[in-house]
Formats: structure tokens, C-alpha cells, sequence
């Protein structure tokens, strides 16, 4: 296929998504609240061997973990830093920072570290939680017991977009996934293909936590050019959203859903 330049995707927080309350911090920063305590103290609960030099972070051994989605993962020794992403959420009413450390080339690898701030801040869990380039915290949202993140990462080529989203909140002090998205985009010659995730969540009683949607909205918008036989025909003009909705199942510990009708949305060849 002909293809001409990409589409941006965004994550588009409706309902009870929240604005995401980021900040960018260094090692030698003060973390608020703890007279005389630094994010490097703080790191170095995940990453016991961690070197510094100007300001820069190195891992110095290797880090085990596993992503959010539960797959056995890792950092290298040679995993290097400079910034760090901050995130206040809560766990069953109790104040949880997150840290979000992506390497310094990319967002490939990443360290995702959960911390109790309750009292003498302690390390709760930690993942591997790269995704892509240009990785990120994206919306919270407001689980009602719990507060929810979101972790984006994307990358663009020529004529194409790709944005990774995965959503997940600490649940009995463990890093635990809700749900993962790609939203895909695409422009050439005979059409534009863009999709839109929202992510909202409504209340689900008798759980203790609030049902989850994950919906993604898939535009295809036809160019009206003759762009010969050397690409296929363009597939039908509009829009149509595609949603599931995550429940908390508390025997199992974990979000699932009934349906998967994202699985019709266009994707990558």
C-alpha cells in the first residue's frame, strides 16, 4: 500500500476517568512529605544495586520481574535513566505512589514501581511496565475503592500509528492489570482509518470495585482518489465503536469480560 503520512491516536478519558496528576521528578529530589527522603532512596528499594553518576541512574544488576500482564521479564544491568514520572493513586483508601522509569533510549523497558505512603514509604510491587516509545501515564481512574492508572506508549511510522494502552490499579499491595488496548491508525492513498479509545467506569455493586469500559471508536474515512489496483479497495465509510466492559470477579481476583467485540476493529497487516 501507498502510504502517505500517519494518524495520531489519543486516549480520551470521559465519565469517571481523571485528569492525570504526573509530575517529572529526579533521583535527588525530595519526595514531598518525607523530610530528608529522595526518590533515590526510593528507587534503590527496587533496584538494590542502582548507580548514580550526575544525576543519572544505572541499574548496575539485573532487575527480575514480570510485566502487568504476568509474563517473566527483566531490566539489564546496563538499564539507564535520568527522568522519572510520578503518579499519587490509592489502594483501598490508602495513599500509593507510583514511579514510572522508562530506559533512556525507549519505552521498550521500563521499571513500574508501586510504593505505601501511608507511613515509612515501603516498596510494594514493581513490574516491567514498557510498552513503546514515548511512554507515559495516562488518565486515572476512579475505581471507587481503588484508584486506576493508565500506561501509554506509542510510536509512529510513515502512514501509521500505533498507541499502546494498558490500564491497571495495586490491589492487596500487587501491581494487577485491568485491561490493554491497541488503538491502530493508518493513511494511504484510497482511505484514513483512525481510532479513538475512551475508558470510563460506572458503579457495579455488590463489588467493591467499579465495572470498567474499554470502547474504541474506528473512523474510516474513503479519500475519493482512483488509486488504481495496487491497493485494496477501502473498507466501509463511518464510524463504529467497539466496547467491552471489565467486571471485578473477586474469586478470582482479577477484572474479566464477557464480550470481545474489540476484536473486530482493524488492525495492523
Amino acid at each position: 500500500m501507498r502510504i502517505r503520512f500517519g494518524i495520531a491516536l489519543a486516549l480520551a478519558a470521559a465519565g469517571l476517568c481523571l485528569p492525570a496528576q504526573a509530575d517529572e521528578v529526579k533521583l535527588g529530589d525530595a519526595v514531598p512529605g518525607h523530610p530528608g527522603l529522595t526518590y533515590e532512596a526510593l528507587v534503590r528499594q527496587a533496584m538494590p544495586a542502582l548507580e548514580v553518576s550526575e544525576g543519572a541512574g544505572r541499574a548496575g544488576a539485573e532487575v527480575k520481574l514480570r510485566t502487568l500482564g504476568g509474563e517473566e521479564s527483566s531490566l539489564e544491568a546496563d538499564f539507564a535513566f535520568e527522568t522519572i514520572a510520578t503518579q499519587n493513586v490509592a489502594s483501598d483508601g490508602k495513599p500509593v505512589l507510583l514511579l514510572l522509569i522508562p530506559g533512556e533510549e525507549d519505552g521498550f523497558s521500563a521499571l513500574l514501581a508501586a510504593y505505601d505512603m501511608a507511613g515509612a514509604p515501603r516498596l510494594l510491587d514493581a513490574v516491567d511496565g514498557g510498552m513503546d516509545r514515548m511512554l507515559s501515564f495516562g488518565d486515572s481512574v476512579d475505581l471507587g475503592a481503588a484508584t486506576g492508572f493508565t500506561l501509554t506508549g506509542s510510536h509512529f511510522n510513515a502512514g501509521e500509528s500505533y498507541v499502546s494502552t494498558d490500564i491497571g490499579f495495586v490491589h492487596d499491595g500487587r501491581l494487577t492489570p485491568i485491561a490493554s488496548q491497541l488503538a491502530y491508525g493508518v493513511q494511504v492513498c484510497s482511505f484514513a482509518m483512525a481510532q479513538t479509545l475512551a475508558v470510563t467506569a460506572q458503579d457495579d455493586p455488590p463489588a467493591p470495585y467499579r465495572a470498567v469500559s474499554v470502547a474504541v471508536t474506528q473512523t474510516v474515512t474513503p479519500s475519493g482518489e482512483d488509486c488504481g489496483e495496487s491497493e485494496p479497495a477501502p473498507p466501509p465509510a463511518g464510524s463504529a465503536t467497539y466496547a467491552d466492559v471489565y467486571h471485578w470477579d473477586g474469586a478470582a481476583g482479577a477484572y474479566a469480560a464477557a464480550t470481545n467485540e474489540r476484536a473486530k476493529l482493524m488492525g495492523p497487516e
